[in-house]
């Protein structure tokens, strides 16, 4: 993740302004306010907003995909804003949680810590009605509220580019709560559709077999765990191995239940061998919404988020008959 990320609602009071407005209608997307090349997918290419993770046991975050048209150019785009609601909101300044000055941006990530009173500030030049060189600026400050597990939020993008000129905004600028400040006022483009929905979530807190348990029977064997605000669907996966590497030795099929409930999952299966050391993880999703995605080994996994990895080992098998 970039170490720029969202805006927090303080904005520069006046709408100083005064340049052009370029439609947004077109963007989609999630990822770091400094502008990603984004990560190879395994399995799909990536959605407009989908919860994301670094590592099994990661920090979950909400990436949010940029779908880029040819215009404006990279050197017209001069700072990329985003907007955070719990609706299909309007683009207000109360609800901007980032902002960067990167011209191209394929990707936003939203990560759960809060911050506030968060200065953004950033100049570029343009031509004016007369073909002349003039300055723009924004100076905003903002709000960037943490993410609630369980909630579900909408996002837009909004850009500021070069002006367009002859084009004036009749109306005077709009004094609000927070401050914002774009000048000049045409710089700045038109809000994006909304994003969305997609819902907040955090990894599944395992139980059992608890990390580092012994003498496991590998062929009747429960796994247990607490399950996510915001996730309904789960899925066990066992490995051999503890970078989790593809394919599981054993696999669950997709388990659905409520938030806050402890769940249970009964695996009778031949697949695991008698002393022999596993590591088990649960992943979580949401049902109806974007597949989330996982780093794992160099590569971001679609389908779950996942707990961090526990690890067991299984009795001694039988002796094989004479």
């Amino acid at each position: 993740m970039s170490s720029t990320r969202r805006l927090c609602p303080v904005i520069a009071p006046a709408m100083v302004l005064a340049a052009m407005v370029a439609s947004l209608a077109s963007l989609a997307g999630c990822g770091s306010g400094e502008g990603t090349s984004g990560s190879p997918f395994d399995d799909s290419p990536p959605a407009p907003a989908q919860v994301g993770q670094t590592q099994p046991g990661g920090t979950p975050f909400i990436r949010v995909n940029v779908t880029r048209s040819s215009l404006p150019t990279t050197d017209q785009i001069h700072a990329w804003l985003f907007y955070r609601a719990t609706s299909s909101l309007l683009a207000e300044p109360e609800n901007i949680v980032g902002a960067t000055s990167a011209a191209r941006l394929d990707s936003y990530e939203d990560d759960p810590s809060a911050r506030y009173g968060v200065p953004f500030n950033t100049s570029f030049s343009f031509r004016d009605y007369s073909g002349d060189m003039a300055d723009g600026q924004v100076q905003i400050t903002y709000n960037d509220p943490p993410l609630v597990p369980g909630e579900t939020y909408f996002y837009k993008l909004r850009r500021v580019v070069d002006p367009i000129r002859p084009v004036v905004p009749t109306a005077s600028p709009a004094q609000v709560d927070p401050e914002f400040q774009v000048e000049p006022l045409d710089a700045l483009g038109e809000p994006s559709q909304a994003i969305g929905p997609v819902t907040y979530f955090v990894s599944p807190a395992l139980i059992s077999p608890f990390n580092g348990s012994t003498s496991v029977n590998p062929t009747d064997l429960t796994f247990e765990w607490v399950t996510s605000a915001g996730a309904d669907q789960y899925q066990v996966e066992v490995y051999n191995n503890p970078l989790l590497s593809r394919p599981a030795v054993y696999q669950s099929q997709t388990i659905y239940s409520s938030a806050g409930t402890v769940l249970t999952h009964r695996a009778v299966s031949s697949a695991l061998a008698g002393s022999t050391r596993y590591w088990w993880v649960v992943g979580s999703r949401k049902l109806g919404e974007a597949q989330p995605i996982c780093y794992i080994n160099g590569q971001y996994r679609t389908g779950w988020i996942y707990s961090s990895p526990f690890t067991f080992t299984t009795a001694e098998g039988p002796p094989f008959p004479p």
